[in-house]
C-alpha cells in the first residue's frame, strides 16, 4: 500500500503595481496592465504550473495478491477544488488598450467542489503450455462521481457559470494479455 498527501500554500507578492503590470521573474510578464493588482497581489495561488491549482492532494493505492493467480488493486485520488476566479469584461478603454477581464472578487475566494475518484483493477493469470495469459478488468471512476471541473468564469456573458468540463463517467475496460 502506498499513500501520499501534499499541501501547498503559495501566494504571489508584487512589490509595486509596475512589477505586477510588467512582470517579475517571468510571472505575469508583459501584460502592461495593473487592473487586477489589488485582487491578485498577496492572494492565494496554487504554486503549481497554473495559478489556479489545488492546495492539497491526497492519494492512496494498494494491491493484494489473491489465491489462484488473481490480484486486486485500488487507487483513491482526492484534491481540493481548483480556484474559480470570476470575472467581468471591461468596456473598451482609452489609449487603444482594448478590454480586459476584471476579477470581481479576490483571487482564490471561490473554489470548485473537491474532487474524489476511486479506480479498481482485477486480474487472473493462467498458463497454457509455454504461454501465460492474463485476463484483467479495470474500473475507472468506480463511484461515478461527476464534479464540475471547469466553468465559464465571465459573469457578464450569456453562458456565465456554464459547466465546460466534468469528470469523465465510469468506464470499464476488459483486457487480455498474452506472454509467449
Amino acid at each position: 500500500m502506498n499513500s501520499s498527501f501534499t499541501y501547498n500554500h503559495t501566494r504571489f507578492f508584487y512589490p509595486t503595481i509596475a512589477d505586477f503590470a510588467n512582470g517579475v521573474n517571468g510571472i505575469n510578464a508583459n501584460t502592461g496592465d495593473p487592473t487586477n493588482y489589488d485582487l491578485q497581489n498577496g492572494r492565494d495561488s496554487s504554486g503549481t504550473s497554473g495559478i489556479n491549482g489545488p492546495r492539497w492532494v491526497a492519494k492512496l493505492s494498494g494491491m493484494y495478491a489473491l489465491p489462484g493467480g488473481m490480484s486486486a488493486a485500488a487507487f483513491f485520488n482526492a484534491r481540493e477544488g481548483v480556484q474559480f476566479n470570476r470575472t467581468i469584461q471591461s468596456p473598451n478603454r482609452t489609449g487603444s488598450l482594448g478590454t480586459i477581464n476584471v476579477n470581481i472578487e479576490p483571487q482564490g475566494a471561490t473554489h470548485y467542489e473537491s474532487y474524489r475518484q476511486v479506480d479498481a483493477h482485477w486480474d487472473k493469470t493462467f498458463r497454457y503450455n509455454a504461454r501465460r495469459f492474463s485476463f484483467n478488468i479495470d474500473a475507472f471512476n468506480l463511484l461515478n462521481a461527476a464534479p464540475v471541473l471547469a466553468r465559464i468564469t465571465r459573469q457578464d456573458a450569456s453562458n456565465a457559470n456554464f459547466a465546460t468540463t466534468i469528470l469523465a463517467p465510469r468506464v470499464l475496460r476488459f483486457g487480455l494479455k498474452v506472454n509467449f
